[in-house]
C-alpha cells in the first residue's frame, strides 16, 4: 500500500524538551561541554536528529493529523490495513471513496486502535476493496493529540546517551549503539557506557510498542 498526504504537525516540533532531557542528564558530570546555557544549546541542536531517530525507529510520527486525505492502493479484500503504514490509531473517518465512488457509513466499520476499517456484509460496493493503484481514498483523524509519554522518554534517553557520549571525551575501545541510521559512538569502557547503552536500549524498547500494526484485527 501506498499513502499519501500532507502530514500536519501542528505547533509541535520535537517529541521531548530541554527540560526532559536535563533531567535525565542531573546525575553525571557533563561540565566538560560547558556551562549550563552551553549544555542546554547542545541539546536544542540534538533534538531535530533525534526525533528523527524516534520516527526512523517507530516507521512512525506521533502528531495530530486532521482530516488529512489518505491514498492506498486497494488490496484486493474486505479491509483496509492502514496500521501496517503506521496510520493508526484512527479517530474519526469523514469519508471513504473506491474508484470515485463515496462509500456510505454504515457499509464499514472502523477498528480505530488498529487503524482498520473493514466492510461490512451485503455493503453496496461489494464485498471487498478492489485491487488497484491509489483507488481508494480515507479522509480522517488519527495519531496523537498529546505525545505519548513513552515516546517522549525515548527521544530523551536518545538525546541524553548522545550528550554523555560527547562529555565523556574518551576514544580508547569505541563501541557504537544505532537504532536505524541513528548511532551513538562511545568508549566501551568508558565511565559513561552503561548510562549510554541503557539510555539508548531503553528508547529501543518504549518504541517497539508503537511500530506499525502487522496482524489484523479479528
Amino acid at each position: 500500500m501506498v499513502a499519501e498526504g500532507v502530514f500536519s504537525t501542528g505547533y509541535l516540533s520535537t517529541y521531548c524538551s530541554v527540560e526532559d532531557v536535563m533531567g535525565l542528564l542531573k546525575a553525571f558530570e557533563v561540565s566538560s561541554l560547558g556551562d549550563e546555557a552551553e549544555l542546554r544549546e547542545r541539546i536544542e541542536v540534538l533534538l531535530p536528529t533525534t526525533r528523527a531517530a524516534v520516527e526512523q525507529a517507530a516507521r512512525r510520527d506521533f502528531f495530530w493529523h486532521s482530516r488529512q486525505r489518505i491514498v492506498v492502493d486497494g488490496p484486493g479484500s474486505d479491509r483496509l490495513l492502514l496500521g501496517r503504514m503506521g496510520i493508526w490509531p484512527l479517530h474519526e473517518v469523514y469519508s471513504l471513496e473506491v474508484s470515485g465512488q463515496q462509500v456510505e457509513a454504515g457499509d464499514y466499520v472502523v477498528y480505530g486502535d488498529v487503524g482498520e476499517i473493514r466492510l461490512v456484509e451485503g455493503a453496496r460496493i461489494g464485498s471487498i476493496f478492489p485491487a488497484g493503484v491509489q483507488n481508494i481514498v480515507v479522509t480522517a483523524d488519527w495519531g496523537y493529540e498529546q505525545v505519548p509519554l513513552g515516546v517522549t522518554e525515548a527521544q530523551a534517553r536518545l538525546t541524553a546517551a548522545r550528550v554523555l557520549a560527547e562529555a565523556s571525551g574518551e576514544s580508547m575501545n569505541v563501541a557504537q549503539l544505532r537504532i536505524g541510521d541513528y548511532s551513538v559512538r562511545y568508549a566501551s569502557d568508558g565511565r559513561y557506557a552503561g548510562a549510554i547503552k541503557s539510555f539508548v536500549e531503553g528508547a529501543h524498547e518504549a518504541l517497539e510498542a508503537y511500530r506499525p500494526i502487522w496482524m489484523a484485527a479479528v
